[in-house]
C-alpha cells in the first residue's frame, strides 16, 4: 500500500486521490474514520475524493500492519 509524503499534504479537499495495488494480493485502503473504504484487488486502482481537511489514518484490513496518515489541507 502506497504511503504519501508524511511532511507535507497528499491532496487537498475537494480533489481526487487514487490508490493503485500493483501487489499479487488483494488489499484495502480503509479509513478508520470511515472517509472511505476502497477495496483493490491485484492490478486494480480505486479513486475517493475527500471533503474533510485534517489527518486521516488508515489501514488494510486483509493486512492491519499496513498502516499509514493521510493528510488533506483544506
Amino acid at each position: 500500500m502506497p504511503k504519501p509524503p508524511e511532511n507535507r499534504p497528499a491532496c487537498r479537499t475537494g480533489d481526487p486521490f487514487v490508490w493503485v495495488n500493483r501487489d499479487l494480493f488483494r488489499h484495502t485502503a480503509t479509513a478508520r474514520n470511515r472517509a472511505f473504504n476502497i477495496d483493490l484487488a491485484p492490478g486494480a486502482s480505486g479513486r475517493t475524493v475527500l471533503r474533510t481537511a485534517g489527518r486521516i489514518p488508515y489501514v488494510c484490513r486483509f493486512h492491519p500492519g499496513m498502516a499509514a496518515v493521510l493528510t488533506v489541507a483544506a
